[in-house]
């Protein structure tokens, strides 16, 4: 009996110790993102790229790259704007929570403004029209709460 206890309570220790450290996973303040864009636009969602983030102000940070495809690739590469999008009642219906218009080729940043705690945030990667040229860039969303 006594054994069985104190079996009991060491479960019961671990469970607590471990328990926050789980809770502190499940939602995350930031998330890293690339992509790779072909044409004139890549969805997160649709690539299974897909985050849990807190309520607070989302911001994003990176770089992103141009090269040319072929003899029809425009004089000089689009900028590429990204959109922060959560996906809402019952996963049904998209919000986008703001527009951030980064460069064609340098470095990214700006603010998308304020968000809801939400499990199911991602980015959709733009140009205004296809441009011919190859896109990738990489960085991060972070959340200030």
């Amino acid at each position: 009996m006594k054994r069985l206890l104190s079996c009991a309570f060491a479960l019961l220790f671990v469970a607590a110790v471990l328990m926050p450290v789980i809770a502190v996973n499940a939602v995350t303040s930031s998330f890293n993102y690339s992509f790779t864009m072909e044409h004139r636009y890549v969805n997160g969602w649709d690539n299974g790229q897909v985050y849990s983030l807190p309520a607070g102000t989302a911001t994003i940070s990176g770089s992103v790259y141009a090269y040319p495809i072929d003899a029809a690739s425009t004089e000089n590469p689009y900028p590429v704007s990204y959109t922060l999008c959560s996906k809402v009642f019952l996963g049904i219906f998209t919000k986008e929570w703001g527009t951030v218009k980064g460069p064609a080729e340098g470095t990214v940043s700006g603010s998308f403004g304020k968000i809801d705690a939400g499990d199911k945030y991602y980015l959709t990667v733009w140009t205004v029209e296809e441009d011919h040229w190859y896109h990738s860039g990489h960085g991060k969303v972070t959340v200030k709460y």
